[in-house]
């Protein structure tokens, strides 16, 4: 594990609004370019968040918003020559409709309740996997509606889309 050094925290906005003595939605507006932001005030936020290296967290700001533009691909094998032909065309696919797409492995022969809370998977729009999910995971989805994409595999259960 890596100690985090203060020095390689993130900046956020509040460290831009201290430093420009501005609240924190001035900040976060000027950066969105609203137009009740003078662009005066506008130049000089986003001059400053360059200087201090401020990278936005589109997952937090889509989340905030209840908006998720990502999709996670599941897999279990890293041997299969055909995941890699896979996840690159389905990568061109989700960036061609403004879609980004994150690669999540597991270890296991069937996708269970605590790989998912594990992942997080609440900030992805779709799940598409190459392992089998047990029916607690295609409920889990379901009730979320979250569509969950079952690769190469048939279902034990109708509440999976698969392919």
């Amino acid at each position: 594990m890596r100690k985090i050094d203060q020095n390689d925290k993130n900046v956020t906005l509040k460290d831009i609004a201290k430093a420009l003595n501005l609240s924190v939605n001035a900040v976060s507006r000027a950066l969105r370019d609203t137009d009740d932001i003078s662009k005066e005030t506008k130049e000089k936020v986003k001059k400053k968040a360059e200087d201090m290296g401020y990278i936005p967290n589109t997952f937090a700001s889509d989340l905030k918003r209840g908006i998720s533009k990502q999709v996670a691909i599941i897999f279990n094998d890293f041997y299969n020559p055909y995941f890699p032909l896979f996840c690159n065309k389905t990568f061109d696919n989700l960036q061609s409709q403004g879609y980004e797409g994150a690669v999540i492995f597991c270890k296991s022969n069937y996708l269970n309740l605590e790989h998912i809370k594990n992942y997080n998977v609440n900030k992805y729009c779709a799940i598409i996997t190459f392992i089998e999910p047990t029916a607690e995971v295609a409920f889990f989805f379901k009730k979320r509606n979250i569509p969950l994409i079952l690769v190469g595999i048939n279902p034990s259960t109708t509440m999976i889309d698969c392919v």
